[in-house]
C-alpha cells in the first residue's frame, strides 16, 4: 500500500505543481486513494438537504437569500478569447451565479432558462477556447474564476427536463475540453509561484468540482491533495508564506487562499470527507489560517514581518498599510468574503464564526454574499437564518 501511495503522490505532484518531497510527505501520512466521488453532481452542498432547509424559510427571506431582481435575464455574447489581464465572461459568470441560485431555490423558470440557454450558446460557440499564445499564469487564473461558477451552475440545472439531452451533452463536452486544457496538462510551469499559491488553490478547486460532476476520482483528488499541500506550507501561526509575502496585500491574498480552501473543504464534505479537522505537523489548519486573518485585521502588525518581503507589490507598495478592500462589496454585488457563509453555517457556535459575523456586521456587509471564487451565491447555498 505504501508503494501505491508513493506513486499516487508523485503523479499528483506533477498534476498540481508541488514538489516531490512535499508529495511524498503528504502521501506517507495521508491516504489519498480513499477519497472518491460518492455523490456525482453535488458539488458544494447536498441538494435535497439544502432544499429542505430553504423550504422552512418565509418567502421574503428565501427571496432575500436566493433571488436577485431581474426585469429580464440577459443573453450573453460569446467570449472566445482568454487573455492575461482580465476575466473573460464576467457578466456571463454573474448570470450563472444568480440564475442558478434562483432556479435551484425558487424554481424560477426564467432564471433556469437563462442559465441553460446561455450555457448552450456558449458551448455551441466554443467559448473561452482561444488562448493567448505564450500565456502568463494570470490567464489561467482569469479563466478559472469564470469556470468555477459555470461548473456549479451546470450541476444545478443539468438534470432538469428543460435541459435537452443533446444540449446537455454539448455543454458537458465543451467543459470537458476546457477543464482538460487548463487543468491536467495545462501549459504552465509547476515551479512557478502561481502554481503553488492561491492561483493553484483556485485551479485545483475547479478541477475538483469538475471531477465531482463527471464522477472522476483522480480529478476530485487534486483538490484534496492541494488542501494537504497548503497545510504543509502553512506556518504554525496560520499564515501562508506565499500569500503573506505580498506587501500591502498580504491579508488580501491570505483571504484569497482561504476562500479556495473553504470551497475545497466544502466539496470534500459533500462527498463525505472532513478536511476541516486536518492539521499538519506544523499545526497548519484551515481554522488557524482564518484566525490569523481575523487577528491581523485587528492588528496588522502581526503580518508585517512577512509582508515586508513585498513580492510583486504592484501599486500596493507600502507594506506598512494593509489593503482592506476585500471587506467592501465589489462589482456586480460580488463579495470576496462570501466564503464565510459555508464556514459560519457549518460551525455556527464556534468563536471563529462569531468573530467573522461580528467583522462583517461591523463593516456593514449585507447578503446575499456572491462570489465566483467560491462558486456562486453562498448565502443561498449555506446561510443559516
Amino acid at each position: 500500500m505504501a508503494g501505491v501511495r508513493w506513486r499516487l503522490g508523485c503523479a499528483l505532484a506533477a498534476l498540481i505543481g508541488i514538489g516531490i518531497t512535499a508529495a511524498l510527505a503528504a502521501a506517507a501520512a495521508f491516504d489519498l486513494e480513499r477519497y472518491r466521488v460518492t455523490r456525482p453532481g453535488e458539488i458544494l452542498f447536498r441538494h435535497a438537504a439544502r432544499r429542505a432547509e430553504l423550504s422552512t424559510l418565509p418567502d421574503s427571506e428565501l427571496r432575500a437569500l436566493c433571488g436577485v431582481p431581474h426585469q429580464r435575464w440577459p443573453t450573453h455574447g460569446i467570449s472566445r478569447n482568454v487573455y492575461n489581464g482580465q476575466q473573460p465572461g464576467e457578466t456571463f459568470a454573474w448570470t450563472m451565479m444568480t440564475g442558478a441560485a434562483a432556479a435551484f431555490a425558487l424554481d424560477d423558470a426564467a432564471a433556469r432558462r437563462a442559465v441553460i440557454g446561455n450555457l448552450g450558446r456558449w458551448a455551441k460557440g466554443d467559448a473561452l477556447s482561444r488562448f493567448k499564445k505564450n500565456p502568463a499564469a494570470s490567464m489561467y487564473y482569469n479563466l478559472d474564476r469564470t469556470l468555477f461558477p459555470i461548473i456549479v451552475a451546470f450541476s444545478l440545472v443539468r438534470d432538469h427536463l428543460d435541459f435537452g439531452a443533446a444540449d446537455r451533452n454539448l455543454v458537458q463536452a465543451w467543459l470537458d475540453r476546457l477543464v482538460e486544457r487548463r487543468g491536467p496538462g495545462r501549459e504552465r510551469d509547476p515551479a512557478l509561484m502561481s502554481s503553488r499559491n492561491n492561483h493553484g488553490y483556485l485551479s485545483d478547486s475547479v478541477t475538483m468540482a469538475w471531477g465531482i460532476v463527471r464522477g472522476q476520482d483522480p480529478l476530485f483528488r487534486t483538490g484534496v491533495a492541494r488542501f494537504v499541500a497548503a497545510l504543509d506550507q502553512m506556518r504554525p501561526d496560520g499564515s501562508l508564506p506565499l500569500e503573506t509575502a505580498r506587501g500591502a496585500r498580504a491579508l488580501h491574498y491570505q483571504r484569497h487562499a482561504i476562500g479556495s480552501l473553504v470551497a475545497i473543504a466544502e466539496m470534500a464534505a459533500t462527498q463525505g470527507y472532513d478536511l476541516y479537522r486536518l492539521e499538519s505537523e506544523n499545526h497548519g489548519s484551515l481554522r488557524r489560517a482564518i484566525n490569523l486573518l481575523l487577528d491581523a485585521i485587528e492588528n496588522p502588525a502581526l503580518v508585517l514581518p512577512y509582508a515586508r518581503a513585498n513580492v510583486n507589490p504592484g501599486p500596493f507598495r507600502n507594506h506598512l498599510v494593509q489593503d482592506f478592500g476585500f471587506l467592501v462589496q465589489r462589482g456586480h454585488g460580488r463579495h470576496y468574503m462570501a466564503w464565510t457563509e459555508p464556514f459560519v453555517g457549518r460551525f455556527p457556535e464556534s468563536a471563529t464564526a462569531r468573530r467573522l459575523g461580528d467583522l462583517l456586521a461591523g463593516r456593514g456587509v449585507e447578503g446575499p454574499l456572491i462570489d465566483e471564487f467560491s462558486g456562486g451565491n453562498m448565502s443561498c447555498f449555506f446561510a443559516v437564518r
